[in-house]
């Protein structure tokens, strides 16, 4: 059983993680041993949800718990200092995405020999639909010369309580560094290395983008994207090549469809794989929502194989593709 402290008790733990935890704990690979912040009642909270666990105001205080891992959910200017003391531990790390506020952070964690030991949680890569299309896509495009249209917006809803998230002078993290960190890793996972051009985006001095356009250039191909905080855009994925098409529809994480060169009618394929272990109680072959992918991201931080989780060279590359436009 892994014996796991975590950083941070707010919002991502509570609508992520919570959830994935549990189930975990209540099939006997995870235990909660301690939970850290630096609010006395966040934490008071959170040692109730996972008792016995202690509730810590840091990891030092935790130690004496004989701890294996630690999953860092805390705020993401802290992730980096948060990562760096338990590795000096000697633990693995789970980090919820981004890895950072920006690159130039990155450097001190990427330098640390132990960084291998890292895993940062960019939970679309679980879906069905992403290791699908990054398996079979040299079969489905033609993978010199394609065209990606993405779009994902909509009034956002993650709990806050005030407007201090929307402004730039209390750190506030915007739609690039929220929705756009996922889409760009994800892409760049099914689609390979890509350099990254914003077009356009509504951040002023003061506030922080909502809006924003951005394309990319990879070897065989480009992407258009649209991102939003406040319009209603339907989550989807497009791609264009001479071999064929490929459209992942919204609202449908489980569904790809595909149409070859000169076909009219649009063909369902089966995205499904056996995404669980099966001591999980995994019997349908689906991840179409993110209360699965969270349980299998964090199944696969606790397994031997983590190859849907994102590495700190991998997070931090997306960061730099950012800094580099900024």
């Amino acid at each position: 059983m892994t014996r796991i402290a975590i950083i941070g008790c707010g919002a991502a733990l509570e609508f992520v993680h919570r959830s994935a935890i549990d189930r975990l704990r209540r099939s006997g690979s995870l235990e909660i041993v301690a939970v850290v912040d630096p609010d006395a009642s966040m934490r008071a909270r959170a040692s109730q949800w996972f008792e016995p666990a202690l509730p810590c105001q840091n990891l030092a205080d935790a130690l004496e718990k004989n701890i294996t891992g630690v999953m860092v959910l805390s705020p993401p200017a802290s992730h980096v200092e948060a990562i760096l003391e338990a590795l000096s531990y000697g633990m693995d790390v789970f980090c919820e995405k981004p890895l950072a506020e920006g690159f130039a952070a990155t450097s001190s964690l990427m330098e640390n020999p132990e960084c291998r030991r890292v895993s940062v949680g960019m939970i679309r890569r679980q879906f069905d639909t992403s290791s699908f299309l990054r398996s079979n896509l040299n079969s489905l495009i033609d993978v010199s010369d394609f065209r990606i249209q993405y779009s994902e917006g909509g009034p956002y809803r993650w709990p806050i309580v005030s407007e201090l998230s929307f402004r730039r002078d209390t750190g506030g993290v915007g739609v690039i560094l929220d929705t756009g960190i996922h889409t760009l890793d994800l892409l760049t996972w099914i689609f390979g290395p890509a350099d990254l051009r914003l077009e356009s985006t509504d951040e002023t001095s003061v506030t922080v983008a909502r809006n924003a356009s951005l394309n990319l250039e990879f070897a065989g191909g480009t992407a258009s994207i649209q991102l939003s905080w406040t319009d209603p855009l339907p989550p989807g994925l497009r791609v264009e090549s001479r071999q064929g098409s490929v459209w992942v529809p919204p609202g449908a994480l489980s569904v790809v469809f595909h149409r070859s060169k000169g076909e009219k009618q649009w063909r369902k394929l089966s995205a499904g794989n056996i995404t669980g272990p099966s001591w999980l109680g995994y019997r349908q072959p689906r991840c179409s929502n993110s209360q699965s992918a969270a349980l299998l991201q964090l199944s696969e931080f606790l397994g031997p194989s983590r190859g849907r989780l994102a590495s700190v060279e991998e997070a931090a590359a997306v960061l730099e593709m950012l800094d580099r436009n900024s």
